[in-house]
Parts: structure tokens; C-alpha cells; sequence
């Protein structure tokens, strides 16, 4: 019996995250400021679901999503910023986008915040 909600498929990110039809679409709604879309566009890059991963596009999608305002988009840029992974390594920024995020009630971001303070110590 097949499930009508397609759980026997992968789920299409680009579909669930921000209603995008594909990468270019997730491409033109991002550049039209709809935040939502750079960031499933980031997760495509990323990750490489489809095309070769490219972890600098990613950051960039995300950050443009963070400069919209998005708390998602801030978070992964932070992520990236931590990790070093796109972008050159950058604790203190990535502890200030935990923080902001952490300001609209994240409590994830809150711990990375914290933790990321603690280590400077």
C-alpha cells in the first residue's frame, strides 16, 4: 500500500522549505528578498543534493538570507562561520549571529552563543 504523503520518497528541500519549484526557482525568489528560498537554495549547495556541493555558495545564499532578517539564514551562516566550512573560520561573528538568533528565542542558538563565549575564556 503506497503512503499518500510519498514518506517512501526523499523529501525535495527546495518543496518543503520554501515552496520552490526547483534550485533556479529557489535562485529567482531568493533574489526577489524572499529569504525562505536562499536558505533551501544554501541547503542545496551545501549539501550537494543535485549539484556538486559548493559550502561558499551556501554561505552566501545564507548570509543574504540573514541580511533579510531570517533567523534560519542566520543560524547557518553562523554554522558555516564556526565550522570554517565556505568561508574562512570566524568564531566572534559566528557567536554574534547565535546571539541574534538567540534574541528571537532560539534556544540552540543561546547554547552556541554561550559556548562559543565560554571558549574564549
Amino acid at each position: 500500500m503506497s503512503d499518500v504523503h510519498g514518506a517512501d520518497k526523499p523529501i525535495d528541500v527546495t518543496s518543503v522549505i520554501a515552496g520552490c519549484a526547483d534550485l533556479d526557482d529557489c535562485d529567482r525568489q531568493c533574489s526577489a528578498n524572499h529569504a525562505n528560498a536562499c536558505v533551501s537554495a544554501g541547503r542545496i549547495y551545501e549539501f550537494g543534493q543535485g549539484v556538486p556541493a559548493d559550502p561558499s555558495r551556501a554561505f552566501s545564499l545564507y548570509e543574504r538570507a540573514c541580511d533579510l532578517n531570517y533567523a534560519g539564514g542566520c543560524y547557518n551562516t553562523a554554522i558555516l562561520l564556526e565550522r570554517g566550512k565556505g568561508v574562512e573560520k570566524d568564531l566572534e561573528r559566528a557567536r554574534q549571529l547565535y546571539a541574534q538568533v538567540c534574541e528571537k528565542g532560539s534556544k540552540t542558538s543561546c547554547e552556541r552563543a554561550q559556548s562559543l563565549q565560554d571558549a574564549k575564556l
